[in-house]
Formats: structure tokens, C-alpha cells, sequence
């Protein structure tokens, strides 16, 4: 359980090995960054390099509202770039989102153990315990199922822009891919 929250609010890693090599992927991950600026871009998408040619961060085109001292992406996937021994590339890939759902998550707990406590202490209030239920299984649940959504959101876009299909898994849990991105520009609208 404690393993599915931490997967929800600070991301889920996945590991790919990719049938192309390194040059092939920063390619097509360049031609993604360069070509998602702008109001009609095909792909709801955005991102940039952060140690280029290792490391980059993929996130959705359209944000949250800018509050200072946050983040304003909806979510982020935060990849690393490797090759493996074979000369195939290592995609290591980590999805999570904004950090503003786990702290909502956090502040509805605070209030819904507030009202059990108060609950305990002063007796059986019915406004105390649908208090308790609202904030404990609703508001929770609908955070944890809007963060999944959106992390589950990007990653599919990314693995459907990239033709990464779940082809087979080794008992280490590392998805190898086999299909080979073509030299034509990918344009899939997503």
C-alpha cells in the first residue's frame, strides 16, 4: 500500500531498451522539443534538456496556473539516456505528478483525522463523521485517481510518439522494444 502511494505522488520508474541507437532516440526526441513550441503544435507535449545528451524532462503542454514558490506543470517524466552492453539504448524513465496533488493529499488526511479525532473525543456527531468519510475516501480518492490519470497521460503519449510497445518484460521488470523509429519525421497527433 505504502509502495502505491510513493509511486503516485513521487513517481514510477520504468526501464526500456530500445532496438535503435542513442543518436536515433536524440534525434526524435529533438525533433519532439523543437517541434512542441507554439499554440498548433501537434503533440501535448513540451520539454527540454537538462544535462544534454543524458538527461531530459518531458511534460504536458498545457500547465496549472502559475502560483509562486510551485511547480506549474500538471506532470513530469523525467528521463535518463544510456547504452547497454549490447549497443542498444537504456531508457530509464520516471513519471510523477506535480507536487501540489501530494500536498492536497496531505492536507485532506490532516482534516479528516482532525474530524475522527473530534469524532472520538466529543462522541458521535453525524456532521463529524461524514466529515471524516468526505475527506478520508472522497477527496483522497479523487486525488490519488487524478494523479495517476495524468501521470498514466503523459507516459502513454511519450511510449505512442516513440512506438514503445510492451513487447516482453525480463524477471528484472526492463521492457524490451523492438521497433525501430524510421528516418521520416513521426507526426501522430496525440
Amino acid at each position: 500500500m505504502i509502495r502505491f502511494f510513493v509511486q503516485t505522488f513521487f513517481g514510477a520508474k520504468s526501464v526500456y531498451l530500445l532496438a535503435y541507437s542513442k543518436e536515433q532516440f536524440l534525434e526524435q526526441l529533438q525533433l519532439l522539443i523543437d517541434g512542441t513550441k507554439g499554440f498548433y503544435a501537434r503533440v501535448n507535449i513540451t520539454g527540454r534538456f537538462t544535462d544534454y545528451p543524458n538527461v531530459f524532462v518531458l511534460s504536458p503542454k498545457w500547465s496549472l496556473s502559475v502560483i509562486k514558490g510551485f511547480e506549474t506543470d500538471l506532470s513530469y517524466l523525467k528521463g535518463t539516456i544510456a547504452e547497454s552492453e549490447v549497443g542498444q539504448t537504456k531508457l530509464i524513465v520516471s513519471v510523477r505528478p506535480n507536487i501540489i496533488f501530494f500536498l492536497f493529499f496531505l492536507i485532506s488526511n490532516v482534516i479528516g483525522i482532525k474530524n475522527l479525532y473530534h469524532l472520538i473525543v466529543e462522541g458521535w456527531s453525524e456532521e463529524l463523521f461524514v466529515g471524516f468519510l468526505f475527506f478520508m475516501v472522497f477527496i483522497n480518492t479523487a486525488i490519488v485517481f487524478i494523479s495517476r490519470s495524468i501521470t498514466r497521460s503523459i507516459s502513454e503519449r511519450f511510449k505512442r510518439y516513440f512506438s514503445i510497445f510492451s513487447n516482453s518484460y525480463d524477471k528484472q521488470g526492463i521492457l524490451y522494444c523492438f521497433n525501430l523509429i524510421s528516418n521520416s519525421t513521426i507526426s501522430l497527433s496525440l
